[in-house]
């Protein structure tokens, strides 16, 4: 099964990157926006956090997806 995913973020801060996501797949199509980000805290210690709505458009259901991570870097 091939799968592929595409993401378009704008950099416009280090704690702010909006972006586009898109995921194909071999009955899956979806599309939705995200946002994502980086807080730097002492030293190499950093917050990392996703955060994306993904809305299924192959199927006619109404299928949708919430997506968030959070990742702690020490």
């Amino acid at each position: 099964e091939t799968e592929a995913r595409i993401k378009y973020r704008y950099r416009y801060k280090p704690a702010f990157q909006p972006a586009i996501e898109l995921y194909a797949g071999e009955d899956y199509f979806g599309v939705g926006p995200a946002l994502q980000g980086i807080y730097r805290i002492d030293g190499q210690q950093q917050l990392k956090y996703q955060l994306g709505f993904i809305t299924e458009l192959s199927q006619s259901g109404n299928d949708h997806i919430l997506r968030f991570a959070l990742e702690y870097e020490f």
